[in-house]
């Protein structure tokens, strides 16, 4: 498997890797006799992507769960640690995307009995080790997604701490980690777990996770806050239409992202046709949704089995996929919001001083895309939610391919990437805050899944008020889900971090471990696809500092440039 070739940056080249490979290309050919052929049609032509479509009739994408539902009994911690790495290696070869456990302190600290924190922490590290071998496939890291901090017992507690702390030892790249920030429990100063809240700012001054879920966000404050998390980077489970709300024991069956840059190609200047023709896409993703919702609840492929025995999604008691499913969400995604503007008005880049503008007609696009997912969700009496894609290995296809095909998006393309749903062009150096304030709008209307991330040009370590500031802001301005991203380089010999060059500055060691986040989780720089290596080359910092490590909290908020 060359590297230009990657799909996925979580994926080791080894043999398995090539085998998986050859064997998804031939499932996805054949599938071309399943799938409609005008849609499989448009998925060709990249007007959307199917994504994990060679599961298309085997499995569903992601799901959230406690660790009690993969452990079942367990005497001590110990094994209880080890029957949840048995269980995540299990249920993540049975779906094609994420495991997300919605309260991961507060569910697994019941089995912590007389161990020390020392115990404690040691286990999570041997966890955490597991969780970077290629558990999935045997090729793949397992796509896993701790959600923690609103546990105040003295046993939950503990067990925050011990996590934090345990991730900060290892180094490692998996899993997701996400800290649940609410006010009365953890953000406000004398909130019960606030120590934990400054403890997790100084981890991601560090090692870039944890990030940061906001349940006081207007979207997000009426939901259990026990049963509500992220999924792999970004994806959100929250209303239902047929049973209990929230992300627990639910999931996203299927994603399919529409290519905005080309539509926006085919309608240079006429906004009118570009709406109409957005329309007509739409209407064509939710078609092949609904048709791969439907091959899934009744194809005799489909491996479900374990939601049933497992009791592991709602209305598992049913007797029927169908009746399990529906609790769960079809997602339509976009990507390249800002490049379709670009095209559309035939702009060769954004002026600083007319962001706004140019934010409100992308606003204007994507409550049009969200009204639009609304209808099929009544019409079809399904949940159906708008996603703002990470778009992985998208980014990269896309433009490949309009190029190739001589679709008019050159100017756009050459950059070898489209940015990623919503967000800010990267290359645009706007400061952390008017970041924020720009895409926080968005985060509302994009309800099945969002993130906002802000850029620093080196390593803030030891600097845990700025990153505290910054996610302080961006709870403040109803940003849903956030993070900080910045080159972390880490030494594999005496494990020393921060931004190097060739070689370690304290032991001259040449093997670094190079790990970025351009799609939603951190991944070795080294084993980007196409489109996001592309991306990273392009990103511009949004310290809006000329020296960010110097910043203190008395430099809040610049103004904008």
């Amino acid at each position: 498997m060359r590297k230009h070739e990657r799909e996925l940056a979580n994926c080791e080249e080894n043999a398995s890797s090539r085998i998986i490979q050859l064997g998804e290309q031939v499932k996805k050919s054949r599938l071309s006799s399943v799938i409609p052929p005008w849609l499989y049609e448009m998925h060709e032509k990249c007007q959307f992507h199917i994504h994990d479509m060679e599961f298309y009739d085997i499995t569903y994408n992601c799901i959230g769960v406690n660790p009690s539902d993969l452990i079942v009994s367990a005497s001590n911690f110990h094994d209880a640690i080890l029957k949840l790495a048995y269980g995540i290696t299990a249920l993540t070869n049975q779906q094609s995307g994420g495991i997300g456990f919605i309260d991961f302190d507060g569910d697994l600290s019941k089995y912590i009995d007389s161990e020390s924190e020392y115990d404690i922490q040691n286990e999570l590290v041997t966890l955490l080790s597991l969780l970077n071998f290629p558990l999935r496939k045997g090729c793949e890291k397992a796509y896993v997604t701790f959600n923690f901090g609103l546990c105040t017992t003295e046993k939950g507690r503990l067990l925050t701490r011990c996590l934090l702390n345990a991730y900060r030892k290892s180094g490692q790249a998996f899993p997701n980690l996400v800290f649940k920030v609410k006010g009365n429990i953890n953000h406000c100063i004398g909130s019960p777990n606030y120590d934990l809240f400054r403890l997790a700012c100084e981890v991601t001054a560090e090692c870039m996770n944890p990030t940061y879920l906001n349940m006081d966000a207007t979207f997000n404050r009426n939901f259990d806050p026990d049963s509500f998390g992220i999924m792999g980077c970004r994806t959100r489970i929250g209303e239902n239409r047929f049973g209990k709300s929230g992300s627990l024991h639910r999931g996203n069956i299927a994603a399919i992202s529409i290519n905005l840059v080309q539509i926006a190609a085919r309608n240079i200047g006429n906004l009118p046709a570009f709406y109409k023709d957005l329309s007509c896409v739409m209407l064509n993703a939710m078609e092949l949704l609904l048709h791969r919702f439907n091959t899934l609840c009744h194809s005799e492929k489909a491996t479900l089995t374990h939601l049933q025995i497992g009791c592991l999604y709602q209305g598992y008691d049913k007797g029927n996929n169908a009746d399990m499913l529906k609790n769960g969400t079809l997602s339509i995604g976009f990507i390249g919001l800002w490049d379709a503007v670009m095209m559309l008005f035939g702009l060769a880049k954004f002026p600083i001083e007319e962001l706004e503008k140019w934010r409100d007609l992308g606003l204007k696009i994507v409550h049009k895309m969200r009204n639009l997912t609304d209808q099929f969700a009544e019409e079809n009496q399904l949940n159906i939610s708008l996603l703002a894609s990470s778009g992985e290995g998208i980014s990269g296809r896309f433009p490949q391919h309009d190029i190739v095909n001589d679709i008019h998006t050159a100017y756009v393309a050459k950059k070898g990437f489209y940015t990623n749903s919503f967000h800010v062009p990267v290359d645009i150096a706007v400061n952390c805050f008017h970041k924020i304030d720009l895409e926080a709008p968005f985060h509302n209307i994009c309800n099945g899944g969002h993130i906002t991330y802000v850029e620093l040009n080196e390593i803030p370590i030891g600097n845990s008020s700025a990153i505290q500031d910054l996610v302080d802001y961006a709870i403040s301005q109803n940003i849903g889900y956030f993070g900080v991203n910045y080159p972390l380089d880490i030494c594999s010999s005496c494990g020393a971090k921060g931004t190097f060059a060739k070689f370690c500055p304290i032991c001259g060691n040449e093997h670094i471990k190079r790990l970025r986040r351009v799609s939603g989780y951190l991944s070795e720089k080294d084993s980007f696809t196409v489109g996001k290596q592309s991306e990273l080359y392009c990103r511009t910092a949004h310290n809006g500092y000329s020296d960010f490590k110097n910043y203190r909290l008395g430099n809040r908020r610049p103004e904008k440039e």
